[in-house]
């Protein structure tokens, strides 16, 4: 199958999913916000967190996200990167082993920008959808990406935050196909830079990319 085809058809899957219907799913999906709540909660003051705010603050732009655990509100884009950030800089929160990452820390902050701009119905659904996507990536591509020096919460993370944020705003297929392509060609993490604050940014930079795209 080409590459046109496999990212039309993940488009179609997403965009014809209905997780709402699973009441097991729906149960799991809260067990994931409420441990990406205490991660990022336990993770608040960070050091790195105050850079990324001195930044965003010399950016400018509408506040119109919370910054979890900061009593401030930033654009959407920046609050990807940082709420992505402050739920990774731990390194506590949620790890998926079909993923070999981090799902929760990339999915939910692209939700929370999307939200802020009015897509908030099917944000419980689009969290599910998120993480069966980044799963099933991370199927695909087995062991050899995370061995060769990926980070997997960056690299599949973008499309898996892409992905959710497309569901919850009801994209029409061609619309979610771009957003995918778009995703992917901003993904990216090094496994080289594991115990540094770069860990941390992989997840918030793939938030990012994922509401930009």
């Amino acid at each position: 199958m080409s590459r046109q085809g496999l990212t039309a058809g993940l488009a179609e899957a997403v965009r014809t999913s209905q997780p709402e219907h699973s009441i097991d799913a729906m149960r799991e999906a809260k067990k994931g916000l409420l441990d990406f709540t205490a991660a990022s909660f336990a993770g608040r003051k960070d050091k790195g967190i105050q850079k990324l705010l001195r930044l965003i603050e010399d950016e400018g732009g509408t506040p119109l996200v919370p910054i979890i655990g900061q009593g401030k509100k930033a654009a959407p884009l920046q609050s990807g990167m940082l709420n992505g950030f402050i739920a990774h800089a731990l390194d506590f929160d949620d790890v998926h082993s079909d993923v070999r990452g981090h799902p929760s820390a990339v999915i939910v902050p692209a939700l929370m920008a999307s939200a802020a701009r009015g897509h908030d119905e099917r944000l419980l659904g689009a969290y599910i959808v998120g993480v069966e996507v980044m799963a099933r990536l991370g199927e695909s591509i087995g062991s050899r990406h995370y061995e060769k020096g990926w980070h997997n919460t960056g690299t599949l993370g973008a499309i898996a935050a892409a992905c959710a944020a497309g569901y919850a705003e009801e994209l029409t297929q061609e619309e979610l196909e771009k957003a995918i392509g778009f995703a992917a060609t901003q993904s990216a993490g090094m496994r080289a830079q594991f115990g540094t604050e770069m860990k941390p940014l992989h997840a918030g930079l793939a938030a990012q990319a994922g509401v930009l795209a």
